[in-house]
């Protein structure tokens, strides 16, 4: 075991003791960043996201990655929204650092909400209903932003990412002018979805290009 995998498994116990305190409704898990497309080493409640030893890194840690100069100065971030197929969840993540400050894993806490998010949602709608007789703005209150998404494998993560940026275009993929394809991987690229392998390949595909496109593109925007 290397050193920076004793660090992240120094935190194991650290899982159980939020699994136990928050209970069954609290998911709680381990990443090793240095193998991002089975990135959980440990996880406890998994259920609830239907997420495994083994299974991927999600959108928002990627994020995190391509970015993490953002974060050198917070040891954490928290309560933000994310979800799965079928549940919402308030969820937090803490940086594991090694010695030199590097940030080599992550402690994640979800804490299912679904509940709570859908009567907040309801809420919502009934007061947008009322909006006449109170007197309210017609967008407030607003709805959380999802700032995570579950996902099991880095296949998935980097289509569902793909078609995330793809819906920004008013236009089907075939459609896509070269300069909006340059786009369409330069945001992909801000999204650390390029940190997966298989990355260039798999979105090469989708856009009708070749992987040597891709990586003109990706030098373009390095430059």
């Amino acid at each position: 075991m290397t050193e920076m995998s004793k660090i992240i498994s120094s935190y194991i116990p650290i899982v159980d003791f939020f699994a136990e305190v928050f209970g069954p409704n609290c998911e709680v898990l381990l990443h090793d960043l240095m193998q991002l497309e089975s990135s959980i080493i440990y996880i406890k409640n998994g259920n609830l996201t239907n997420r495994q030893i083994g299974d991927t890194i999600t959108d928002f840690a990627l994020e995190i990655l391509r970015n993490i100069d953002d974060y050198k100065d917070k040891a954490f971030a928290e309560c933000y929204i994310a979800k799965s197929a079928d549940r919402t969840f308030r969820s937090s993540t803490f940086f594991i650092r090694n010695s030199q400050e590097k940030t080599i894993g992550l402690l994640c806490v979800n804490i299912d909400i679904s509940e709570n998010y859908e009567m907040f949602e309801l809420s919502k709608r009934i007061l947008y209903k009322l909006v006449p007789q109170l007197g309210l703005e017609r967008d407030s209150p607003e709805s959380p932003v999802i700032s995570e998404n579950f996902i099991v494998n880095a296949e998935r993560l980097i289509e569902q990412t793909t078609n995330d940026v793809l819906s920004q275009f008013p236009v089907d993929v075939a459609h896509l002018s070269m300069d909006e394809k340059r786009k369409v991987v330069h945001q992909l690229e801000k999204r650390g979805v390029f940190l997966l392998k298989g990355s260039v390949n798999e979105i090469a595909v989708k856009l009708n290009t070749s992987q040597q496109t891709i990586y003109r593109y990706l030098k373009e925007k390095a430059e």
